[in-house]
């Protein structure tokens, strides 16, 4: 799948497999950290997941979603994320004013 990303520097295309159904938009954005661009900020601690903090909330395709507890769209050729905020502190990590 193509994942498209709007980083503070302009936006970005990665090629992402995609493993399964159950797989997340945080698990796109941590297999991009991990084996594509060290430099991608995003928001990631270990009481993610269980979507209650919402500090991981990003826009899907133009819509604030949690990144931890969306799925990835089915049969989705690719998608778009984009800071969730209008106040960037970088790449997808939004501050709050």
């Amino acid at each position: 799948m193509l994942v498209q990303i709007k980083k503070s520097e302009g936006l970005r295309e990665y090629e992402v497999p995609v493993a399964s159904d159950a797989m997340t938009i945080m698990d796109v954005l941590d297999y991009i950290y991990s084996n594509l661009d060290h430099s991608l900020a995003y928001y990631r601690h270990s009481a993610c997941n269980q979507g209650i903090c919402a500090r991981c909330a990003v826009k899907l395709d133009g819509k604030t979603v949690l990144a931890c507890a969306t799925r990835v769209p089915s049969g989705a050729a690719s998608i778009l994320l984009e800071p969730s905020a209008s106040h960037v502190a970088r790449d997808l990590v939004a501050s709050r004013p």
